[in-house]
């Protein structure tokens, strides 16, 4: 195992520096760039700016400029944000666990009714249970995240049961910690079941679909001539084969939904790393930007490596060459 953890992450370098070449040249050729900004505000003088550059050697050329942050990227500096005046480490790590918070709820509820919708639908296939959530998971599949996202605030707003935006409530440090957790969970509703109905609209139907093939096998139909219980078919012998799938696709999916979630961010002004990313690419803050990208990057990889070690444990035929 330690062997194959090692050999996927230096199989991962090249595709790693891959990603950060290309979106530091994306960025180093698009028009203007965040002086710009400063050009407008009065503050800052002509020579001010040119030191500025000059501090980060981002008036030399491409080649140079990139090299110099790969340089930094090796004694963990990911650069100074030029839009909200800090290091680039230091607003990641402040904004980073509010993302996987986001998301990894999401995930949970993901699996927890996909997988009781999945067992459903495939054990009642055919029939009205099975029919109106396949029709659910259609409409949750077609349904972009931020029409519904403001769909949901419309109707949170109309109904005044949950806040509208944000992470905490006005006089949250004045809070209790038991009312500081409730508050937070408060603001998640609207964002994590958004993620949640697009993200179980896919798992379900996956699942119900692995699982009526795996119904469908010689060795279900040797346990039940055998006198196995219905219960046990289902969980012990079906699900597990079922969920291979899932579990595969289950690094790709946590890793996009790490960056997919930018949207929801966005429109429920959740404070994650997704949005700060999106404004960093617009106000064309560049190391801002490829400290998101970076981020991003080692979830994928990471999120490979587990699914990987997940399967291994739910497929114990599974070997590791």
């Amino acid at each position: 195992m330690f062997v194959f953890i090692l050999r996927r992450i230096i199989l991962s370098i090249p595709i790693f520096f891959g990603v950060t070449l290309i979106t530091f040249f994306l960025i180093y050729i698009a028009p203007g760039d965040y002086f710009d900004y400063m050009k407008l505000d009065n503050s800052y003088n002509p020579e001010t700016i040119a030191k500025i550059k000059s501090d980060y050697k981002l008036d030399e050329p491409f080649y140079t400029q990139y090299f110099s942050w790969l340089n930094n990227i090796v004694s963990f500096d990911l650069g100074y944000s030029f839009s909200r005046k800090a290091k680039v480490s230091s607003i990641i790590t402040t904004y980073i666990f509010n993302t996987f918070l986001l998301a990894s709820s999401s995930i949970i509820v993901i699996w927890v009714i996909s997988i009781i919708l999945g067992v459903l639908c495939s054990y009642y296939r055919e029939t009205w249970i099975d029919k109106t959530f396949s029709v659910l998971s259609y409409m949750g599949i077609t349904i972009p995240g931020f029409l519904l996202s403001l769909l949901l605030l419309y109707i949170v707003f109309y109904l005044k049961i949950l806040p509208l935006n944000g992470m905490v409530s006005t006089g949250y440090e004045d809070l209790t910690l038991l009312e500081k957790i409730f508050d937070i969970l408060k603001h998640m509703v609207i964002p994590v079941t958004v993620i949640s109905i697009m993200g179980v609209a896919s798992y379900q139907r996956v699942l119900r679909s692995n699982m009526l093939d795996e119904l469908n096998k010689q060795y279900i139909l040797s346990a039940r001539s055998r006198g196995v219980g219905e219960k046990r078919i289902l969980f012990k012998h079906a699900l597990r084969n079922a969920l291979n799938p899932l579990i595969t696709k289950f690094g790709h999916d946590f890793a996009s939904l790490l960056g997919g979630v930018a949207v929801i961010e966005i429109v429920c002004n959740w404070p994650g790393i997704g949005k700060i990313t999106l404004d960093a690419m617009i106000k064309q803050d560049i190391f801002l930007s490829l400290g998101g990208i970076i981020i991003s990057s080692m979830f994928l990889i990471v999120g490979n490596i587990i699914s990987d070690i997940l399967l291994s444990q739910v497929n114990p035929k599974i070997r590791f060459n």
